[in-house]
């Protein structure tokens, strides 16, 4: 049987994790700037006069001068 230290299990177990946690912020990075991308896509089309009206409650609701 192969002897291995305690430390050495530590070790590796921080390691892997650290990995695991390194990709998962990186996920979340994405998507967050993906939808962040989406958002400031759509502020631009309401400011720019492309979009007129604008869903509030289920109704269509028109957007004014003052609101862009």
């Amino acid at each position: 049987m192969v002897k291995v230290s305690v430390k050495r299990y530590v070790s590796r177990r921080v390691e892997i994790i650290r990995e695991e946690v390194k990709v998962g912020v990186e996920k979340l990075r994405r998507k967050t700037l993906r939808r962040l991308h989406e958002i400031f896509q759509a502020a631009a089309k309401v400011a720019g006069d492309d979009v007129k009206h604008q869903r509030v409650k289920g109704k269509m609701i028109r957007i004014g001068v003052g609101q862009r």
